[in-house]
């Protein structure tokens, strides 16, 4: 019975990280928008939680915003890498 418990006890352990990853869901493109311009700049997605690099490299056009067709391609998952 110990064991079962040890056990039931580590599954839950190891579950944790997983529950923490799924609730990282990338927002909508309304909801980074936040003034609503139309665009998502590299600071609205900073602040929903999206990378630096991450948004900067979908910035298929170099201005400093992401249209709708640019944040299809913003990836959660990604995480930001420092530059030497």
């Amino acid at each position: 019975m110990r064991r079962i418990n040890l056990s039931i006890a580590v599954l839950a352990l190891a579950l944790i990280p997983l529950a923490a990853v799924a609730a990282e869901e990338k927002p909508s493109f309304e909801e980074a928008d936040k003034n609503g311009d139309g665009a998502v700049s590299i600071k609205e997605a900073e602040q929903s939680g999206i990378p630096t690099a991450e948004a900067k490299g979908n910035d298929l056009d170099g201005n400093g915003k992401l249209t709708q067709g640019d944040w299809s391609f913003v990836d959660m998952s990604e995480e930001e890498t420092s530059s030497s």
